[in-house]
């Protein structure tokens, strides 16, 4: 009900509190020692983890190079837009019939106020980030243990 009545954060909050939910320990990127001269490295993967690892050791002075199955970076991170395509395992292809300017984003759509490592890449790559409105007035909120037992507005 916490989350019902004061939204995502204070369920966040809330859930700190009872030790089950922790904020990033995150205080700034990793130093890494420089590389030994010529050291490469292979990243497996261009999803956040990846790009992130390539990023920080090509820093650090590494030779890095990613390896990603699909033919974009991003992972589950990425947006479709219309005329995009995307080719599903198995064969089957789909193309966006969106409006022009509309879009949608299949994978992770909202990043938590306390996930500070990811909060500072965004901010240090320019990755522009949208607030989420996360309010529906014509939802219910319904507990077999509240209200008794009737769906109530939110």
């Amino acid at each position: 009900m916490v989350g019902a009545a004061g939204g995502a954060a204070a369920m966040y909050q809330a859930m700190g509190m009872m030790g089950v939910a922790h904020a990033s320990p995150y205080d700034g990127p990793i130093q890494l020692e420089r590389a030994p001269e010529g050291t490469k490295v292979l990243v497996l993967g261009a999803g956040i983890a990846g790009m992130i690892a390539a990023m920080e050791l090509r820093d650090a002075g590494y030779e890095v190079e990613v390896l990603e199955f699909r033919d974009v970076a991003g992972g589950r991170c990425w947006t479709m837009r219309a005329g995009d395509t995307y080719e599903e395992l198995g064969g089957f292809t789909q193309t966006v019939d969106f409006a022009e300017g509309n879009y949608f984003n299949p994978g992770p759509w909202r990043v938590p106020y306390n996930h500070y490592g990811i909060l500072d890449y965004c901010r240090r790559l320019g990755v522009e980030l949208e607030p989420l409105i996360q309010i529906n007035n014509h939802a219910y909120v319904h507990s077999v243990d509240a209200f008794d037992g009737k769906p109530v507005r939110y």
